[in-house]
């Protein structure tokens, strides 16, 4: 019945690691001592199951299995804690005096967007990877290529960025170099439930990131053999994809990424149509390619396991797992096909829940924070839909059938958290672009084999690759249909994931199979009721706050993006806008589905300024918005379905107690080509249940004293936030303006590094004098505004700002 101890002992690592991981990273030792203290729980509610169960086992084996799973559980706790205390970015006062680094590359990026390569170093104390980014321009000497600096000074050799020959970080790959630039701590999350570039790193055991300068080998140092040796892998990696490519960019970047799991030259529109049909999963290496290596070389020897064969068989996967640089969906591979070499030698049967633990238990004690990984979930999530479902699904539609659709449900809920995206007729998709799949890999696995050997891929093999490679891609395109078929979704709560999946597994596991069969339905309910509360516990503690504030103001770069929330409303208060960036595309729709807004009632503009207007514009192309509302002024200016105008004194009425009015300006302006749109500006008030927030936009000193004349003898503009105009400019925030309006809070929305110089340092200045609480967005990210009975909570997305 627990014959797969190895299961329980890898549960108990990952738990271990998310009870450090809240601990440390989220600051909330209640919540890990709530997690801790339910696993304790589990382990003695699981040791009664046993008891009752087994009778023929002794208390003896129960006990040892339940001190390895509290131990493993201890090991999960402090293999986290002493990667994060070495992870542990310095302070920034002291990153500051380090203007280079010295290492060696041992990974890289080169496209069209520019290079970037990972420096292993010890310039910075510790052993520490930096990720050194050039973006495309790179270091030129007169406008065709760079100068490769050494100790002595400049050599003369040049290497020619766009060379697909010769790419650069094919050539740095593996060598020791000097890098100049800019080193920085990598960014965390800037709106709730959002991408975490900080995190991704640290799955990949990154803790810097460098805004390249220069970069220059370093000479007359002995390379080791096994860097030489990676150096010629890469090489013989580069030179097959070349090779079968002819030139083809697109086939070149699909190549790499079925054959060794490297999507980085995948254009997005390919990436984002594979993703919206669920065929995304064809792009890593997966049990396929390695079995395709086993049977290739098993067929070589005529079907034996033993000797030589198993040996080879090994090295074979060690060799494929340096191509691939051993990615996560690699090396899982490649230990569950060791795995069962050895059982073979060792005569023991194969099993591959128990060979899946293994796996993610050596990959977890090597880096922790793989289990935070997107590509770590989804590669061990769709092996174990494949290990508890397809034996049940296959009884229904049949093997193969079950097998794919098996993959296809393990990774449903998954992709609708993760990415936003569910597509009802992806199984479907599926059918054909794996069929055509499982014919390229081995195909590419036998050309890549051949490359290796001599140096080319025979005409006949060349032939196949490419244009079965073509068909996948233009099949997988028409099957997109425009995305048709493929609807966003908002992210469901984390606590529902787990209890999903834990449920669905345990639901098929041997285990509950057999407890049924035997009409142990009290164990069954105890073992559901343990999950679930599992589930919840897990979920509170990881569960996004910002879920619960009535305000959100969101960090949309340089320009502002309110977010305002009630019961039946989701509202936009401008959205930003950059004039090379998506903004409506890239943050507003990925804000809004990762906090659980499937659409947007009302977006609601100041005035048309780019920064105000042109993310919410973008956002409508790709998100449904049901209603626009424009400023009076602009009334000759817009047209379009679901616009409405808003008028002096105008009221929104969201629900009882909350409303939006706009206060300014009073007189029948006009918008023309030749106005300023600033002085068009539209300023608002958000009443919400007893609080008022001043919504300015970007208005201007000579507007703020008008209004103050206006609305003299009146409590109009007493408010209790005030979101500061025009980003803390130095046009604006009158003196007069802050007495009159007298806020408790300013928040100010204004983009990191932005080049206007806002916000103002003056103008910071006037609201800490008068014991205003300033908050602002390049600092502190999306800033939440929590309103319960009159008072108001602040909360930050970046706390640690000094």
């Amino acid at each position: 019945m627990f014959r797969r101890r190895i299961v329980a002992l890898s549960v108990s690592l990952a738990l271990g690691i998310v009870v450090a991981d809240i601990f440390i990273n989220k600051g909330s030792p209640v919540k890990a001592f709530s997690v801790t203290a339910l696993f304790l729980f589990s382990i003695y509610r699981i040791v009664c199951i046993r008891t009752a169960i087994e009778q023929g086992i002794t208390r003896k084996y129960i006990r040892r299995d339940t001190i390895l799973c509290a131990l493993m559980f201890c090991v999960g706790c402090m293999n986290y804690a002493i990667h994060e205390h070495d992870m542990k970015p310095m302070m920034p006062n002291k990153l500051s005096n380090y203007n280079y680094i010295e290492g060696r590359v041992i990974g890289y990026k080169d496209n069209d967007k520019g290079l970037t390569i990972d420096v292993k170093t010890y310039s910075l104390g510790n052993e520490t990877v930096v990720r050194c980014q050039k973006l495309k321009g790179f270091i030129r000497e007169r406008g065709d290529g760079f100068k490769a600096r050494t100790n002595a000074g400049y050599s003369n050799k040049k290497i020619k960025y766009k060379d697909m020959d010769h790419k650069l970080g094919t050539k740095l790959y593996g060598k020791l170099v000097k890098v100049q630039g800019i080193i920085k701590v990598p960014t965390v999350a800037r709106n709730p439930g959002c991408f975490d570039y900080r995190r991704y790193l640290l799955t990949k055991k990154i803790t810097y990131t460098m805004k390249v300068i220069n970069i220059s080998e370093i000479k007359g140092v002995k390379t080791s053999k096994l860097w030489i040796m990676r150096h010629s892998l890469n090489n013989t990696k580069e030179g097959f994809a070349r090779n079968v490519s002819d030139g083809r960019n697109k086939v070149y970047g699909f190549i790499k990424g079925v054959t060794f799991g490297d999507t980085d030259d995948i254009d997005e529109d390919t990436i984002d149509e594979f993703r919206e049909n669920t065929t995304a999963h064809v792009l890593a290496v997966s049990g396929l390619h390695v079995g395709v290596i086993y049977g290739m070389l098993r067929l070589m020897a005529m079907g034996r396991h033993g000797g030589i064969v198993g040996v080879l068989t090994m090295l074979a996967m060690l060799g494929y797992g340096e191509l691939t640089t051993w990615n996560v969906s690699t090396t899982r591979a490649v230990i569950l096909t060791c795995t069962a070499i050895m059982g073979f030698y060792l005569k023991r049967p194969f099993d591959l829940l128990s060979s899946l633990a293994l796996s993610f238990i050596m990959l977890l004690i090597y880096n922790p924070f793989l289990l935070f990984s997107a590509s770590f979930q989804m590669s061990f999530l769709a092996v174990c839909g494949i290990a508890f479902l397809t034996d049940p699904l296959g009884r229904l539609i049949g093997k193969r059938g079950g097998f794919l659709l098996a993959i296809q449900l393990s990774m449903i809920p998954y992709t609708m958290f993760t990415f936003n995206k569910i597509n009802p007729i992806g199984f479907l998709i599926n059918v054909p672009i794996v069929a055509l799949i499982g014919m390229l890999v081995p195909f590419s696995i036998f050309g890549l084999a051949t490359y290796s050997i001599i140096g080319k891929v025979g005409i006949i093999i060349k032939s196949q690759i490419f244009y079965l490679t073509e068909i996948i891609i233009r099949l997988n395109h028409l099957l997109n249909m425009g995305g048709k078929f493929s609807y966003s979704i908002s992210s469901m709560k984390i606590a529902t994931l787990i209890a999903i999946y834990a449920l669905l597994f345990y639901i098929c596991s041997e285990f509950n199979i057999v407890m049924i069969l035997r009409k142990r339905y009290l164990v069954v309910l105890q073992s559901v009721i343990l999950i679930l509360c599992m589930s919840i516990t897990i979920g509170y503690a990881y569960r996004n706050l910002f879920l619960d504030y009535e305000l959100v103001f969101i960090d949309v770069g340089q320009g502002d993006g309110i977010h305002i929330r009630t019961d039946n409303y989701d509202v936009l208060l401008d959205g930003g806008g950059e004039r090379k960036r998506n903004i409506g595309e890239k943050v507003l729709k990925e804000y809004f589905l990762k906090n659980g807004c499937s659409n947007l009632d009302i977006s609601i503009f100041t005035h048309m300024h780019m920064d105000h207007c042109k993310g919410a514009m973008e956002l409508g192309e790709v998100y449904p918005v049901k209603q626009y509302m424009v400023p009076y002024p602009y009334r000759y200016q817009v047209k379009g379905r679901h616009l409405n105008l808003v008028r002096f004194k105008d009221k929104i009425r969201l629900e009882k107690g909350v409303w939006i009015e706009a206060i300014w300006p009073m007189d029948d302006r006009i918008a023309t080509s030749e106005s300023d749109d600033n002085e068009l500006n539209t300023v608002y008030i958000l009443h919400y249940k007893g609080v008022k927030i001043m919504l300015t936009g970007d208005l201007v000193e000579a507007d703020e004293l008008d209004m103050i004349e206006y609305y003299k003898s009146t409590d109009v503009l007493k408010c209790d936030i005030l979101k500061v105009a025009h980003h803390g400019s130095r046009y604006s925030s009158n003196e007069k303006f802050i007495d009159a309006v007298n806020p408790r809070i300013a928040i100010i929305q204004v983009g990191e590094h932005n080049t206007y110089g806002h916000p103002n340092a003056g103008v910071i200045e006037r609201f800490k004098k008068r014991g205003i609480s300033v908050y602002r967005n390049d600092k502190e990210g999306a800033i939440g505004v929590d309103i319960s009975n009159n008072k108001i909570r602040i909360d930050r997305m970046i706390k640690d700002v000094v």
